[in-house]
């Protein structure tokens, strides 16, 4: 006599288990690389509002404004304080036609992004991830 059979059994519930595990441990891993890109994006567009400024103040002084570490506005009229994690940045002027931007974050997934961007008064900028 056959009985009627309902519900799962051990070995198709732990079947089951382990699928919803394997999606769950790619779809992290998915996501971290995905926040990580829009993190580094918005680091980038602060990095594109200093180099339009650097510009635009070379093209009237003839020279970079180079910066202290700051977390406020500069005197370039930059405000990175409605950022939600690039809200300091850096700007050296080595003497030599160029000026670096550098800004940093420590939320990204816990370890620290720094993106460096290297511009001179014309020609296309470098910009690099470094790596902390």
């Amino acid at each position: 006599m056959l009985k009627n059979k309902k519900g799962l059994s051990l070995v198709e519930l732990i079947i089951v288990i382990l699928i919803i595990a394997i999606l769950a441990i790619t779809a992290g891993a998915i996501y971290g690389t995905y926040t990580r890109r829009a993190m580094a994006t918005e680091g980038k567009l602060l990095l594109d509002a200093i180099l339009t400024k650097q510009r635009v103040y070379f093209v009237e002084w003839g020279r970079f404004f180079p910066v202290e570490e700051t977390d406020a506005e500069s005197r370039l009229g930059i405000d990175a304080r409605g950022n939600r994690y690039f809200r300091t940045f850096d700007i050296e002027v080595p003497g030599d036609g160029s000026f670096i931007a550098t800004t940093w974050t420590s939320e990204a997934g816990g370890k620290r992004m720094t993106l460096e961007l290297k511009a001179f008064s014309f020609g296309r900028p470098e910009l690099r991830e470094v790596t902390d």
